[in-house]
């Protein structure tokens, strides 16, 4: 019988964990593994009522959360007094996806557009395309 094994298990997975904070308090992510990450794309496709697409999301950004930080998350989205909302973790996400995966989703502000040249192009072919994720779903920017 054939036997597989993960790459967690290996020892190939790159987890350096990743530091934010919410409304001045530090929380640490580490990368998802590629099995949370088809979980939560499946759950996307085949969420039945937006409450189960945010519940998954929440459920996902849990998962890369290290222990400290979910307890004081679930503490936090539990608390009635608490204004955390959805958008936060949203938008999170969004910034979390694209250190992972390396994927600036905006450029700076501010910043000027690069000259135009009236040289010719030094290599043939057809101009590339640059595709980049959406801003509104973070889980599908990276998949």
């Amino acid at each position: 019988m054939r036997e597989f094994v993960s790459a967690a298990r290996q020892g190939d997975r790159d987890d350096q964990p990743i530091e934010f904070t919410i409304d001045g308090e530090k929380y640490t992510a580490l990368r998802p593994t590629g099995g949370q990450l088809a979980e939560v794309a499946a759950s996307q496709v085949d969420y039945k009522s937006e409450l189960e697409r945010i519940g998954s999301v929440v459920n996902f950004f849990k998962g890369v959360l290290d222990d400290d930080s979910r307890r004081r998350f679930t503490n936090r989205m539990l608390d009635r007094e608490d204004s955390l909302e959805v958008e936060m973790i949203e938008q999170v996400l969004t910034e979390l996806m694209d250190e992972w995966f390396a994927r600036p989703t905006r450029s700076v502000s501010g910043s000027t557009p690069s000259r135009r040249s009236a040289g010719r192009r030094s290599t043939a072919g057809r101009p590339s395309t640059v595709v980049t994720p959406s801003d509104s779903d973070p889980i599908a920017s990276a998949i």
